[in-house]
């Protein structure tokens, strides 16, 4: 690839990009990345945090509530094409962080990602990890981590008034 073109020409990238991928940007906090770590040409899975009540695409949102936050497997085994080099915004193992840091890393993936990865952008916390096996999809909700969490609420008496004459 490097005899037919050089990285800072047009059509480098797609000598390296296989038939029917494409590339796409995911930013996302470097919080919890080591510098290092994710190379160009490794495989990611990408973690999706999620609620259905807060939207958790801003790093610096804090939870309040944990009513249905889940962690998921969104996508796996997804090559590294770059990834920012700017090694200050990653962290070093030794060092601590104040996690509102972001790095961009270019990813190659299916087209019929594209949507779930973007709405996944704008809706959710994303984290990334190497390529592992597993004995079955990494998921988790705050009960797996919070002892006698249920998240159950209990909806009694009268204070409910808009509940009345829904069944009839």
């Amino acid at each position: 690839v490097e005899q037919q073109t050089r990285k800072d020409q047009p059509g480098y990238l797609d000598l390296l990009i296989i038939d029917g991928m494409t590339l796409y940007p995911l930013t996302i906090s470097s919080k919890n990345l080591i510098a290092g770590y994710i190379q160009p040409g490794d495989s990611i899975d990408i973690m999706a945090i999620s609620s259905p009540k807060i939207n958790l695409s801003n790093t610096t949102n804090e939870l309040e509530m944990f009513q249905g936050v889940t962690a998921n497997l969104l996508l796996a085994k997804v090559r590294v094409m770059s990834v920012n080099k700017n090694d200050s915004d990653i962290i070093n193992p030794q060092m601590s962080s104040d996690g509102n840091s972001e790095v961009t890393i270019v990813i190659e993936v299916k087209p019929d990602d594209l949507g779930r990865l973007a709405l996944a952008q704008r809706t959710v916390y994303l984290e990334i990890v190497r390529s592992q096996t597993y004995q079955q999809p990494p998921s988790a909700d705050v009960s797996d981590i919070v002892p006698n969490y249920n998240g159950v609420i209990e909806l009694r008496g009268s204070g409910n008034s808009s509940f009345e004459g829904v069944i009839q």
